[in-house]
């Protein structure tokens, strides 16, 4: 499913892509005019609104009532809680490791698709691969990989980072590649006019254009990092296990009260997407005038 997402918004970004400098814009964008057009897009708009707030909501009732009593005690063990906060920081150092190496690999694959020859086209069907398959078997297949000399990796704290690495990645790159694909050939001729070098060219246009793309991927990357869980659960330690992995290990353990904790985890976790998600959204909200 999320493979057949990414696909159909590469190629609706394909479809819409910026006219050359010069040309006449015209706005696509078409607003329901009926009432029977109206109630369609309020129809649709309320289905999903509550398709996915009901069952995030629901995480949130579960982490604050012990059966039919209210209790926040699931939220203030999460709190004090060693292995929680440990597990917090192992996350969060993941997602670091992730955003930054991610957003470098994804922006360098990128323009090996967009300014490459043919030949680097490869690249795109490449990186596509972890899309379609998935995450268990992408974490099985670092195992069996990276389990043997000179290689040896079992033990390292690299293999999961590098799991959600790979996860990210297409991501970052089919966020990057539409971008780099529409930049007005203009402005470097006018650069190259001037005496500017390749290098120069990219630094002070490419890059400066698509920093709002990198900016929004590096986010993307972050999320996914949190919440990966399918590689991450063949490559767990006892010393490395983060946040998604302990909701796991705690669901899995009798009890209404530590259940109630993998809940209140959950929440952070959904509150801590949304709001990445959300901050983007705004910032791109401000750069488009809206």
């Amino acid at each position: 499913m999320v493979g057949i997402l990414i696909f159909l918004i590469t190629n609706i970004g394909k479809a819409k892509a910026s006219p050359k400098f010069g040309q006449t814009v015209y706005s696509r964008m078409h607003h329901p005019r009926s009432s029977r057009q109206k109630l369609l897009v309020a129809t649709v708009a309320i289905t999903t609104a509550v398709a996915v707030v009901t069952p995030l909501m629901n995480v949130l009732h579960r982490s604050i009532y012990l059966g039919q009593r209210f209790d926040t005690s699931a939220w203030r063990s999460v709190l004090v809680d060693t292995e929680i906060f440990s597990s917090l920081l192992t996350s969060l150092r993941y997602a670091i490791f992730s955003i930054v190496v991610s957003s470098i690999v994804g922006l360098l694959g990128a323009s090996a698709i967009v300014y490459g020859s043919s030949r680097y086209q490869f690249v795109n069907l490449i990186t596509s691969i972890p899309i379609v398959l998935s995450a268990v078997t992408l974490g099985l297949g670092l195992i069996i990989t990276f389990d043997v000399n000179p290689i040896d990796w079992r033990g390292s704290w690299l293999m999961m980072p590098i799991a959600h690495c790979l996860v990210a990645i297409p991501i970052v790159i089919r966020i990057i590649s539409p971008v780099l694909r529409d930049l007005p050939n203009d402005l470097r001729d006018a650069s190259r006019t001037l005496g500017a070098t390749t290098w120069q060219m990219w630094r002070t246009i490419d890059l400066r254009i698509i920093t709002p793309a990198l900016i929004t991927a590096a986010a993307i990357a972050c999320a996914i990092s949190l919440g990966e869980f399918g590689a991450s659960s063949f490559l767990v330690r006892r010393n490395n296990e983060t946040l998604p992995l302990t909701i796991s290990r705690l669901l899995s353990r009798p009890g209404d009260s530590i259940q109630a904790q993998a809940y209140a985890i959950s929440t952070l976790l959904i509150v801590v997407c949304i709001g990445i998600i959300a901050i983007v959204d705004y910032r791109d909200s401000n750069e488009r005038g809206v």
